[in-house]
């Protein structure tokens, strides 16, 4: 015995024995508002299932006895046929909205996945625009710098020469200014020298005068001493020769 893919016990088999399973009282219709799906997921109208239980319906009525079937079969094989049809119909409806919702729910997730790629992709490219807007900042920022850097390196060396040329200015003002000072000094020096020297000759000579003026002085008081002295030395010796001379005469006037 065959059933149809997607069928459960309970249903009728169409090409098998009609009292094989019980009938499908469990069967449902198919109904949009039983099976709810995502937002934005499209599901088979249920106008549409309408219209194709309206269209199963006229496309298999009854069979009529103009037609071969017997009449009291229309309670029995036939309506089991004709139910079992409508069910395996609902059924590949089911199916069918099933794999549609599926796919609809695959190309959502798909366009989902796809919305975010894209916008990945857009914030990637942004964030590299970004990246490459600071890179630019980065390496105009580190021209910059290096420019500062070379302006203040040249600064430095302009102001380092300007200083050493103020200095070596400075230092020859200055030497010129101590020679001019030295010579006025050496100048004046030999002035003061020259007076010195006249003074101190000048000194010199009168100190030589008066030391002559005090020796010769001295050498006259020296003298009338001398003289003085030989004076009275000539008067003892006349008187002691005198005094000799007496006393041999006395002598020899006794030897007499």
């Amino acid at each position: 015995m065959s059933k149809l893919p997607g069928s459960y016990p309970g249903s009728v088999d169409p090409h098998g024995d009609p009292h094989a399973y019980p009938p499908p009282e469990d069967t449902p219709m198919l109904d949009a508002s039983l099976h709810p799906l995502p937002h934005n997921t499209s599901m088979v109208d249920a106008s549409a299932v309408n219209r194709l239980n309206t269209m199963s319906a006229a496309n298999n009525p009854p069979p009529t006895r103009a037609e071969g079937v017997p009449m009291e079969e229309d309670s029995t094989a036939q309506w089991a046929r004709q139910s079992d049809e409508n069910n395996s119909k609902r059924r590949a409806v089911t199916a069918s909205g099933s794999v549609r919702a599926r796919l609809d729910n695959a190309t959502e997730t798909t366009n989902i996945a796809r919305t975010r790629a894209i916008e990945a992709l857009r914030e990637k490219k942004e964030m590299a625009g970004k990246l490459a807007e600071a890179q630019q900042a980065l390496d105009a920022l580190k021209q910059q710098t290096q420019d500062l850097q070379q302006q203040q390196e040249e600064w430095l060396q302009t102001q380092k020469s300007a200083l050493e040329q103020r200095w070596a200015d400075q230092v020859a003002t200055m030497k010129g200014e101590l020679e001019v000072a030295r010579t006025g000094l050496n100048r004046q020096f030999n002035r003061d020298l020259a007076v010195h020297k006249k003074q101190a000759a000048d000194q010199l000579q009168e100190d030589v005068r008066l030391a002559e003026a005090a020796r010769e002085a001295d050498h006259k008081a020296k003298l009338a001493q001398l003289e003085k002295k030989a004076g009275a030395d000539s008067n003892l010796r006349t008187k002691h020769a005198s005094a000799t001379e007496q006393k041999w005469r006395r002598r020899k006037q006794k030897e007499r």
